[in-house]
């Protein structure tokens, strides 16, 4: 029997099952592909609390994190995603590669911080004084 053109969204399988964690997914899937970062984390979230052992959900969730600047987030993201899945080599390497930018970053802000003077007045004294 010709059903028709039967299209669910991901939003009308929540309304009848909220707790279904690959619906929250699927969601945050299509959130991320239409550039909506913070609201796809939202929804990998979501998917997470239904169920803590989506990985998909949790390197999903970093992706979002590094399309919104936020490498701390994405890190800990990734971290979860390996910690539930050792196997995920991609998630891996972008994990080593945040690291390594985040403590080249730290790096440069340390160096900064030691390159400025202190004080900036005669005999030690800050100008403002």
């Amino acid at each position: 029997a010709d059903r028709g053109d039967v299209r669910l969204r991901p939003d009308d399988v929540l309304e009848r099952a909220p707790d279904f964690a690959e619906a929250h997914n699927k969601r945050a899937t299509v959130l991320y592909l239409l550039g909506r970062h913070g609201q796809a984390v939202e929804a990998c979230e979501a998917c997470l609390r239904a169920n803590p052992w989506h990985f998909g959900a949790a390197s999903g969730a970093g992706l979002c994190h590094v399309a919104l600047q936020r490498p701390a987030e994405a890190l800990a993201a990734f971290e979860r995603a390996l910690d539930i899945h050792p196997g995920l080599t991609q998630i891996a390497r972008y994990a080593a590669a945040l690291r390594a930018t985040m403590e080249e970053q730290r790096r440069q802000q340390q160096q900064q911080q030691q390159q400025q003077p202190q004080g900036g007045g005669e005999g030690g004294v800050p100008a403002s004084w």
